[in-house]
């Protein structure tokens, strides 16, 4: 016989006294059974046993109120036998999303909305968009990558458009009725917080509408955590502003030693496969970092944060918006783009040809020189991007130094042989070069680079291609079959066969 499911029911409107409850049972305790929710996320931690045979959630009851997580330390079980299935962190309740704004069509496409509204320019980013019909939510949700916002202040609404970051399928239609949807449930580590798994699958955690927000100055390590994430959201907070005469310290968000933080939810519940992560912090020093084989990977958004990999890590999104948040692969680290089967949809690249993957906005400047340092894409130190089966399809824009640096020994392979690479700039130039490769990096590309229109090229300012900080007279145009560009420090731009 199966092993009845262990769930643990945890509700901080419930009195202190109630952490002598076993959790059993949600509310306050029931005396004919015995069982009640406890009244702190610690407690609720405390009381998940180091093994189980069935299913394992924590149920947290929406409030409004932030559960406060005191410990420094969290060690989840492990399951056993063929039968058990791992943990699950969610709220409780009918559904547990919360709903941010429902909002009309005025017309669309797959790839966007547009209705009337008052709200501000991105604030919907990192969202989840599904369909309404009468108070229900049917078809997929799709990550939001951005809105445009209004212009007024409030009234009257303004035509405005919800970008996403895969298409909605089918496409959006006059006067349909969509919902925009968030995490329920808000934890709060008061504490830097190490998260650490004792189960060797992969995913060892669901998170679905959940928020992790450690406090401010406060740091978060996953450790052998291979979390799935449905609709949720990573906050990181520097102290600001820092002491006098001191900077800010950054904080971390460490996915380290096989852990992995995975957006969309592909294994019980197709509908959400596209509903992703959204990882974004206060001041654009804090960082999030895979090492020793920790993964980036799936429906990624990304606000006002530095995202590292390196040591082991990689990065391996199935869908990409960075807004004021540079990818950085370093020394040992990664970025591959994989093949992904998707609402009946094939996917090769981290975009698709009419709705590209982004990085932009980027803007940092070194703390000794205060020169301008902001690549949106650095590949450093002989770390390696690779699209093998197809365009990577990325759009790279307003960054105040390189669209992409290749450094240091590093190589970047964007397309598959003899196929399109999809490298493009749509917006503002980078304020430096498209793309720029020095100290031996390689980088291959295809004829698309240089026959995409003049004004979509992959450019900046100073140039659309340089070798060493030296601009390519005719820039794209210059490489060809027969004559890659060169320099005396053994860099290369090429075309991959």
């Amino acid at each position: 016989m199966p092993e009845a499911p262990t769930r643990i029911y945890v509700d901080n409107t419930l009195p202190a006294s109630s952490d002598d409850n076993d959790g059993m049972d949600p509310g306050p305790r029931n005396p004919a059974t015995g069982h009640g929710a406890v009244a702190s996320a610690d407690r609720a931690f405390s009381l998940l046993p180091s093994s189980w045979k069935g299913s394992a959630e924590i149920i947290f009851a929406p409030t409004n109120t932030p559960y406060e997580i005191s410990t420094e330390a969290i060690y989840l079980g492990t399951p056993i036998g063929p039968g058990a299935s791992s943990l699950v962190l969610r709220p409780g309740g009918d559904y547990p999303y919360r709903r941010i704004l429902e909002v009309t069509a005025l017309g669309g496409t797959a790839d966007e909305l547009v209705f009337n509204g008052t709200t501000q320019e991105d604030a919907l980013m990192g969202g989840v968009l599904r369909r309404l019909t009468g108070d229900q939510v049917t078809g997929r949700v799709v990550s939001i990558r951005g809105n445009t916002g209004a212009r007024g202040l409030s009234f009257p609404p303004e035509e405005q458009t919800i970008y996403l970051q895969r298409p909605m399928s089918p496409a959006v239609r006059m006067n349909e009725s969509f919902a925009v949807e968030g995490p329920r449930v808000t934890l709060v580590p008061r504490r830097s917080l190490t998260i650490t798994s004792h189960d060797g699958r992969s995913p060892n955690l669901r998170l679905i509408g959940i928020k992790i927000a450690p406090a401010p100055g406060a740091g978060l390590v996953f450790c052998n955590v291979r979390a799935l994430c449905d609709t949720c959201e990573f906050y990181l907070q520097a102290i600001t502003p820092p002491p006098m005469g001191s900077d800010v310290v950054p904080v971390l968000f460490q996915v380290h030693s096989d852990s992995r933080v995975q957006g969309g939810n592909v294994e019980r519940h197709p509908t959400r496969e596209q509903a992703g992560v959204y990882i974004h912090s206060n001041v654009r020093k804090n960082i999030v970092r895979a090492v020793r084989n920790g993964v980036l990977g799936g429906h990624l958004t990304f606000n006002n944060i530095i995202v590292q990999v390196s040591q082991g890590g990689w990065f391996v999104p199935k869908s990409l918006e960075a807004r004021a948040a540079p990818i950085q692969i370093l020394t040992g680290g990664a970025a591959l783009a994989e093949l992904s089967r998707e609402n009946s949809g094939l996917y090769t690249g981290w975009g698709t040809e009419s709705n590209k993957a982004r990085v932009r906005d980027v803007e940092s400047y070194d703390d000794q020189t205060r020169e301008a340092d902001g690549d949106g894409l650095r590949i450093l130190n002989g770390g390696s991007i690779n699209s093998p089966l197809g365009p990577i399809n990325l759009d790279i824009y307003g960054c105040n130094r390189d669209g992409i640096r290749l450094d240091s020994g590093s190589f970047g392979f964007f397309g598959a042989p003899g196929g399109d690479t999809g490298l493009v700039t749509t917006g503002e130039p980078n304020r430096g070069f498209g793309m720029n490769v020095r100290n031996g990096g390689r980088a291959f590309v295809a004829p698309d680079v240089s026959t995409a229109p003049e004004n979509r090229r992959l450019r900046g300012n100073q140039g659309e291609l340089a070798l060493e900080d030296i601009r390519v007279h005719r820039g794209w145009q210059g490489v060809t079959d027969s004559h890659p560009e060169t320099s005396s420090r053994m860099s290369l731009v090429g075309f991959h066969h």
